[in-house]
């Protein structure tokens, strides 16, 4: 195609395409550092998920360990106790339970959660503050458990709830017949103390991953 110039001569178009591939090569690295830069950053939350996910779940079975604790061992040897003072229950509970480093908020307290019903509660004891307070804020006991790597865990336990049944405490069975009667046994319905523990685990130094289970506890 010719165009004509002021004087009439015709002018050729300049056709240069040199550079075309200099940008077309500009463009493709910009598009692979884009996607480099992308799949980095998928990789890196990826990572960091992981990392969240495990730390949640130790955390998660370091409040079960505490529970497990609290309702087999520490509730059953408390009411195996029951009878003595405070300060002796306590310095007892101190010196059994010596390796998990049990710290209780206070103990006439948690006896009366275990030995008697939620509307007996006194108010010191929590009976108005059940459910807004999480356990970390108004724990009755903490438990110091040792994880692997020389990872510790606080796990903070609260009796919110208490319905009184009629589990002996005294260790007899008191169930059999008398001379005069029949030989046949009678033994009366169990009606088991109830417990609604929460429990609140963390790892010792990291509040990035925390656990809160319920528990219900028959004993």
């Amino acid at each position: 195609m010719n165009i004509q110039g002021i004087s009439g001569e015709p002018v050729k178009m300049i056709r240069n395409e040199k550079g075309i591939a200099l940008v077309t090569t500009l463009m493709l690295m910009l598009i692979g550092l884009g996607l480099t830069l992308c799949l980095l950053n998928m990789i890196t939350e990826g990572a960091k998920m992981s990392g969240t996910n495990k730390r949640y779940k130790t955390t998660l079975e370091a409040s079960y360990g505490g529970a497990e604790i609290l309702v087999k061992d520490i509730v059953p040897y408390m009411l195996q106790n029951i009878d003595l003072d405070s300060s002796s229950l306590l310095d007892k509970l101190n010196s059994a339970y010596l390796a998990i480093l049990p710290e209780v908020a206070d103990i006439n307290c948690l006896k009366a959660k275990i030995t008697t019903g939620t509307t007996s509660w006194s108010t010191s004891c929590g009976a108005t503050a059940i459910g807004p307070l999480t356990p970390a804020n108004s724990p009755d006991i903490t438990l110091n458990l040792q994880g692997t790597n020389n990872n510790t865990f606080l796990v903070y336990a609260k009796i919110v709830s208490t319905k009184t049944g009629n589990t002996s405490m005294s260790g007899l069975t008191l169930e059999g017949s008398s001379t005069s009667e029949t030989p046949s046994t009678i033994t009366p319905q169990h009606s088991p103390y109830l417990y609604t523990i929460e429990t609140q685990g963390k790892r010792t130094g990291d509040i990035s991953a925390t656990a809160h289970i319920e528990v219900l506890y028959a004993y």
